[in-house]
């Protein structure tokens, strides 16, 4: 199955008439990752436990403040915010103020691997996001996100997982960084 099925059955288990959103490089080289992030309905979850997720959500989202882009890539020298500064200024604080976490994980059988128009290999992977919460309720499928990247040996399934817990922040928070895209 290509991956624009499933991303597109995906979004229609989930109940959505409306498909994922592919960002299209228009024949440029893509300078990074790239992000396809697929909504998805609450699946085995009470209608209450479900309300003191989103209120957890809601909170934590007022309360996030700008992050500032303290690292340049070596490639591109494009500023970013490292994942380090995410965790410390974004996860720990929502954790320990707001009793809520999240787990990302890789679905196994959602890897793609493909050759570009650059001939470079490039790697597609598929986390699916677990809310979690101190009181012990969770949303177990609480989205989908797609991470796309040329594979640079033994470093990029981290880097994978890195640029996709930082979506899922950016995403699920509304964390401003002074981007202009979230896939930038």
């Amino acid at each position: 199955m290509n991956l624009e099925k499933l991303e597109n059955r995906m979004v229609t288990e989930a109940g959505s008439d409306t498909p994922a959103k592919v960002k299209k490089t228009r024949g440029r080289k893509p300078r990074g990752p790239s992000v396809v992030s697929a909504p998805v309905r609450s699946v085995g979850v009470t209608e209450t436990e479900t309300q003191r997720i989103v209120k957890k959500i809601m909170a934590a989202t007022k309360a996030v403040k700008k992050l500032e882009k303290k690292e340049r890539s070596n490639d591109s020298g494009y500023a970013f915010v490292s994942i380090d500064d995410y965790y410390e200024q974004v996860a720990l604080v929502i954790a320990t103020k707001f009793g809520l976490s999240w787990m990302l994980t890789e679905e196994p059988t959602m890897e793609e691997r493909f050759q570009d128009v650059y001939s470079d290999t490039h790697i597609r992977k598929v986390y699916r996001t677990v809310l979690l919460t101190d009181e012990g309720d969770s949303m177990q499928h609480a989205g989908f996100i797609t991470v796309t990247m040329p594979y640079e040996g033994a470093t990029t399934a981290g880097k994978m997982l890195s640029y996709a817990e930082k979506a899922f922040m950016r995403r699920t928070f509304k964390i401003p960084t002074g981007e202009a895209e979230a896939e930038n």
